[in-house]
């Protein structure tokens, strides 16, 4: 039995002028697993080499070329049923995209699987496609290693018209188990590798070159790596110049269990690392980890989303120690183009989102904005000269937190540039704890300033202290001494607020004599607070004792805590 199966021995040509798709055919047909080479030469293919079942070895060094009127979808197309233990290695696949005039471009391919299980890719090169290099969908372990993908996906003037095209170089849709390891994209339409509904995706060091590396101009929204509703998916050690580096987002269903670490992102229009939910179909994206990244942007556009945005409907994700450069562009108007940016939404809150360790530099924007955020934490980040767009001062701070709860915000080192930010951090309607954060500017915390019209939080605290709004003094929760408290509704002649000046528990209604009591009342009484025992009525003396039970009238009383006093400050001009 002959060790490779030669496709010159079935009467291919190999001159780039006869159709050698049927001697091509013939050879496969005949191979039954032995491997199928493929010599040096260029072999016009009119229709599709359909793949059988079982095993099948393509390799050589040759290219299979689509010729101008052909008559299929992908050079290389399983049989119903899908192929199993595919292996293609060495050969160029020419999808001849401009020369095609019988075929929307949308159904042009270079390889097209369905269903397909064992399948390898190594070393071959796949370029000019109309629409996808590697199209395949519902298959079953997949690799894919040290191959070409040039000019994939992009229509380039063929049956649909110049730049007409929006396709993937690498589509797995429905696909588990893949691997995509070592490649090299050149040029794309829509994404480089992307896919809906993965399971076990692995994407690592790989190199991706948008249309922007070549001084041309994107075709499409060009997307290096995607994650479509894909679950336990792996992106990392990838370079990717492109308008939107690594994009993780639903469309059929919810995605979870990402991991993005030690990538190289550097993009001129869109965003770095782009993650999202969908709200409005009830998908989400949870179990996220962005971290040891570096991304630079230069120059984006109006509609830039910044180096890490974070959309709404996001849960459980942590970002952190990556490093993010904005080059200090300052030409463009749009607030949105920060560093790290969480943006949820008042009707799609997310929840659990980590910020740590990061070093965010020379961004127009803020430099970490979060907003509609439950449970984020804010902390050990570098943020230096960010909150490039205004001049003179208009940004309220380089982190900012609007109207987020449960927030923590302690150990950020803030270095902001006068001319453009009036304060290191700021907080707008949010519930927070602050802790110490090194800044060369001060941290306004939803108060007035100079500087802005007035704010507005719920509770925050800073180095220990309470800062909150209240409409009138507070009849009940602990305080300590430097607590503050701003008034909601303040008038001329009135004051601004009121401040602990001695710690304990806030009560106002104080004890009377000759008053019926019943069990869980709490009065104060020389500067204490007692809780109510035993119902009864009280007598002429009120309690003043700090242990045991206090019996007044009656009445059974026990001691609770000090009493927390409030002074008022800051006289308003009538």
């Amino acid at each position: 039995m002959a060790n490779i199966v030669d496709i010159k021995d079935f009467g291919a040509k190999g001159d780039g002028v006869a159709d050698d798709a049927a001697a091509i055919q013939q050879a496969v047909d005949s191979a039954k697993g032995i491997p199928v080479f493929i010599p040096p030469g260029t072999y016009l293919l009119s229709k599709s080499i359909i793949l059988p079942q079982g095993k099948t070895i393509i390799q050589g060094v040759g290219t299979l070329k689509k010729t101008g009127n052909f008559g299929g979808t992908g050079l290389l197309v399983d049989s119903n049923g899908g192929a199993t233990g595919l292996i293609v290695s060495g050969i160029g696949l020419d999808g001849n995209e401009a020369n095609q005039s019988l075929q929307s471009p949308h159904y042009q391919v270079g390889v097209r699987l369905d269903r397909s299980r064992n399948v390898v890719f190594d070393g071959v090169q796949l370029y000019n496609t109309g629409f996808r290099a590697l199209d395949m969908r519902y298959c079953d372990g997949i690799v894919v290693t040290n191959c070409i993908f040039q000019n994939c996906g992009v229509n380039i003037g063929g049956s649909g018209g110049a730049n007409s095209n929006s396709g993937n170089a690498i589509s797995y849709d429905f696909c588990k188990n893949l691997v995509v390891k070592g490649n090299t994209f050149r040029r794309w339409g829509d994404s480089g590798c992307d896919g809906i509904e993965g399971q076990n995706i692995v994407i690592e060091n790989n190199i991706f070159l948008g249309a922007s590396y070549f001084g041309l101009e994107p075709i499409y929204e060009e997307g290096g790596i995607g994650a479509t509703g894909s679950d336990r998916v792996v992106i990392t050690g990838n370079y990717v110049q492109a308008r939107k580096g690594i994009a993780i987002e639903p469309l059929t269903k919810s995605g979870r269990d990402i991991l993005v670490s030690g990538n190289m992102v550097k993009t001129n229009t869109l965003c770095g690392i782009f993650v999202t939910g969908r709200a409005d179909l009830g998908f989400s994206i949870s179990e996220i980890r962005i971290a040891d990244n570096m991304i630079e942007m230069t120059y984006p556009g109006e509609e830039a989303n910044g180096g890490i945005y974070i959309g709404a409907n996001v849960f459980d994700c942590s970002i952190e120690r990556n490093a993010l450069n904005g080059n200090g562009d300052a030409s463009n108007s749009n607030e949105g183009i920060g560093g790290i940016t969480v943006r949820g939404d008042a009707n799609a809150r997310n929840s659990d989102i980590s910020i740590r360790n990061n070093t965010v530099t020379g961004f127009r924007g803020y430099g970490i904005y979060a907003r509609y955020t439950d449970g984020l934490t804010v902390e050990s980040n570098i943020c230096k000269h960010n909150s490039k767009q205004y001049s003179p001062v208009g940004y309220r701070g380089d982190i900012y937190l609007l109207g987020c709860r449960d927030a923590g915000c302690s150990g950020n080192t803030v270095t902001v540039d006068p001319l453009h930010a009036s304060n290191a951090i700021y907080f707008n309607g949010s519930t927070c704890t602050v802790g110490a954060n090194a800044t060369n500017a001060k941290t306004l915390y939803g108060s007035v300033d100079s500087n802005m019209l007035p704010s507005r939080f719920d509770r925050i605290e800073i180095g220990g202290s309470l800062v909150s709004n209240a409409s009138d003094l507070p009849d009940a929760g602990a305080f300590r001494k430097g607590d503050c408290l701003y008034r909601t509704n303040p008038e001329p002649g009135g004051y601004v607020g009121w401040v602990c000046t001695a710690a304990g528990i806030a009560n106002k209604n104080a004890w009377a004599p000759r008053k019926a009591y019943t069990v869980g009342t709490t009065v104060n009484a020389n500067n204490k607070v007692y809780r109510c025992i035993g119902a009864g009525t009280s007598g002429t003396s009120a309690p003043s004792r700090i242990s045991g039970t206090i019996t007044d009238g009656t009445v059974v009383w026990a001691y609770v805590d000090a009493l927390a006093v409030f002074k008022p400050f800051g006289l308003i001009g009538s």
